[in-house]
């Protein structure tokens, strides 16, 4: 107990001095306004740049919070009107240590030296968008919320030139303001910027260097003055595409067909947008990576789909941002096996009315597997309350896999806090209520819950309750009939060594029981620890021990079959990630212990090779063992996937997957080229394969091409 103590009052001090780090830099910025903008080309020699206010005051956020960056950064701005203009001046005493790998547009940039911009257009402290440049000249782009996470598959149309000279690296922006929603009436916006100097790992902001907080805390951003008479124009975006397909299967000749379609955006208001869309295509869409499930539960697949991600996170109901919410687009314009289905038609209200956020969904789907079309809908409505905090209400409508009724509709409080001592806040509190013919009636769900995300504590702990009968038919529900109890405490250090950059401690505690309070299942982690390294190389190593209650047998796959009863089993983990600023990058992991009344051996390691910034490939491959009483199996998952990009516009990415449990073989390949920002072409090969008496014989082949194009008004 002595020694607790101690070890309590050695660290009191330094998290107090993490949780009070001041704000860095001036508050405020202006933008130059000019009668013609600059040449896009990354050079900066344009006259505008020599007169513009520059920006140079960063703050190192990691290694070291409040150290002086190691090197300086100048940003600029001007605007004519049309568009904002931002010149980036990246100095680097060492610029052969630049590194630029990644030249694929929308990546994630986490090997190279980038440049982030988050903007808050209406400086109301709600929502926001971002951009981020890398030193290749790759751009990404999307949107946030207050204390949501960022959704990068919101794309804007905007121009970036980089260049790479003996004084570093730069980077010219040309921002419509067509792209964006913003208040004319105000000519002064929030803004924050962020560099990261990837050979030192090291980040540097403008505001809020608090490393517990992103770039995306909208409280503690700076001032962008000097924007009056910003155009928007007439707000409409007409989107029509035309697409052209071919499919056969091995039994029989093949066939073509034609598609036509487009979207309609209307900004009624800076702050509200109608679409309008017909025979909404997703030809385009990133496979979903294999996955071997060995429970009984169904598993979770994040939606890919650009025109459901788009203001996606309007919808987020009661904290339950991922399983078990009472609306998952995926369950639109996909059958119960994952096959597509058409959508015919549909609208989507967006945005902001004063305090009031606006969510509203409508979609008619073509009838399949023995489902007639019909209408699904859904209404998301929250009040601001509190200044940060919104009480609101969800309704959906319609179930896509019967022909059945179904409705859910529920209430939740949101309370939001981004000005306590050390960070945020955050509540929730919901009551949800189904009533599904598919599951035999009407029920509740309900909870709560409480988070501290902030550093160096971090806690949450949750409590939720699904009804026997309740279904979400336009949801995702893991299971039904149980109560949850979930707490979870992560505690980092940053020593900052040569060889240790920070200690991560998590414990976590999730129970499940039934309705009449008889656990069903548990899992503990006692303790996980991580170690990361200044190259940003981790260690994870830990312990769970689970308890599952199996109330009757199941299928694990064909041929073995768990029976009821109830299983207490530990496993040992670990898991190794290598810097992805190496052009070799590697993940390892394994588990090993009991499971069930048998064992588990479960491997996995992978690599990323990007020897340039044209090419990337990369490798993966799990192998679980796995022994039962019942029978002993093997599981295989193998992926490869390659990308060629010859320049942020043109890339063709490559992914062929197999697992041991269908023995299929899937290969996909798809071409992107950006002609015009807004304007893409793509050419999308599906292959697939059967491993039939060790041999590889073809199944389904499809291939797509698809032009679309974007006409502002």
């Amino acid at each position: 107990m002595r020694s607790l103590i101690l070890m309590f009052r050695l660290l009191l001090p330094i998290f107090f001095l993490l949780l009070h780090l001041p704000l860095a830099g001036a508050d405020a910025v202006r933008v130059l306004r000019v009668e013609v903008g600059p040449k896009i080309d990354g050079r900066l020699d344009d006259a505008c740049w020599q007169q513009a206010e520059v920006l140079a005051d960063f703050t190192q956020v990691l290694p070291r919070p409040g150290d002086k960056a190691s090197e300086r950064t100048e940003v600029r701005f001007c605007q004519d009107g049309e568009s904002l203009f931002i010149s980036v001046r990246c100095y680097e005493c060492t610029p052969e240590a630049i590194l630029a790998k990644d030249l694929r547009n929308d990546g994630e940039f986490s090997s190279d030296d980038v440049i982030g911009i988050a903007l808050d257009t209406f400086g109301l402290e709600r929502d926001g968008y971002f951009l981020k440049v890398n030193a290749a000249g790759a751009r990404a782009d999307g949107v946030f919320g207050k204390f949501s996470f960022p959704n990068a598959s919101y794309d804007l149309i905007w121009h970036a030139k980089v260049r790479i000279d003996e004084q570093g690296w730069t980077v010219e922006i040309a921002l419509p303001f067509k792209s964006l929603s913003f208040d004319a009436t105000r000519d002064t916006w929030r803004i924050n910027l962020e560099r990261v100097i990837r050979h030192r790992q090291e980040t540097v902001r403008w505001r809020g260097i608090n490393p517990g907080r992103s770039i995306f805390s909208l409280e503690q951003m700076g001032e962008l003055k000097g924007l009056d008479g910003a155009k928007q124009g007439l707000g409409l975006d007409f989107k029509p595409f035309v697409r052209g397909g071919w499919r056969a299967e091995k039994a029989g000749a093949g066939e073509g067909d034609f598609k036509f379609g487009s979207d309609l955006t209307w900004r009624i208001t800076p702050s509200l947008t109608l679409l309008a869309t017909y025979h909404t295509d997703f030809a385009e869409t990133d496979v979903d990576e294999r996955k071997v499930n060995l429970s009984r539960f169904p598993l979770f697949f994040a939606e890919k789909r650009d025109f459901f991600l788009q203001d996606g996170p309007l919808f987020n109901f009661g904290g339950l941002n991922f399983e078990n919410t009472p609306f998952f687009s995926r369950r639109i314009g996909l059958g119960g096996a994952g096959q597509p289905v058409d959508i015919i038609g549909g609208g989507r209200l967006t945005g902001r009315i004063g305090d009031t956020n606006v969510a509203l969904l409508n979609v008619w789907q073509e009838a399949h597997d023995e489902v007639e079309d019909k209408m699904l809908s859904v209404g998301r409505i929250s009040q601001r309350v509190f200044g940060e905090s919104s009480v609101g209400a969800i309704f959906t409508q319609g179930d896509p896999l019967s022909n059945g009724d179904a409705t859910t509709m529920g209430v939740d409080f949101n309370y939001h806090n981004g000005h306590v001592p050390g960070g945020k806040i955050l509540a929730n509190a919901f009551v949800l209520r189904s009533d599904t013919d598919r599951a035999g009636g009407t029920d509740w769900a309900w909870g709560a819950d409480v988070r501290y995300p902030n550093e160096p504590l971090e806690f949450t702990s949750s409590f939720r309750q699904w009804g026997e009968h309740y279904l979400p038919a336009l949801g995702f529900l893991k299971r039904a009939g149980i109560r949850e109890f979930l707490n979870e405490v992560e505690y980092k250090w940053r020593p900052n060594t040569d060889w240790l950059r920070s200690v991560e401690l998590k414990v976590q505690a999730n129970f499940q029981t039934d309705l009449s309070g008889n656990v069903v299942f548990q899992d503990h982690d006692i303790p996980m620890v991580t170690l990361t390294t200044p190259s940003l190389d981790k260690l994870t190593l830990g312990y769970t021990r689970y308890e599952d209650v199996v109330e009757a047998p199941f299928e694990m796959i064909p041929g073995v079959t768990v029976p009821a009863g109830d299983y207490d089993y530990g496993q040992f983990k670990a898991m190794l990630l290598t810097g992805q600023s190496r052009a070799l990058s590697c993940k390892a992991s394994a588990k090993v212990g009991e499971f069930y009344d048998g064992s588990i051996r479960q491997w996995m390691v992978g690599g990323l090779w990007r020897p340039s910034h044209h090419f990337s490939g990369e490798l993966e491959y799990e192998l679980r063992q796995i022994s039962l009483p019942e029978g002993a199996f093997e599981v295989h998952v193998a992926s490869a996937k390659m990308t060629v990009a010859l320049s942020p516009e043109l890339s063709l990415s490559t992914v062929v997957q197999y697992d041991s449990l269908s023995d299929d073989v899937g290969l996909n390949a798809r071409l992107r080229w950006t002609y015009k920002p807004g304007n893409d072409f793509f050419v999308v090969f599906n292959q697939g394969f059967g491993l039939i008496d060790q041999r590889l014989e073809r199944t389904t082949t499809e291939a797509v091409a698809k032009v679309g194009m974007s006409v502002r008004f």
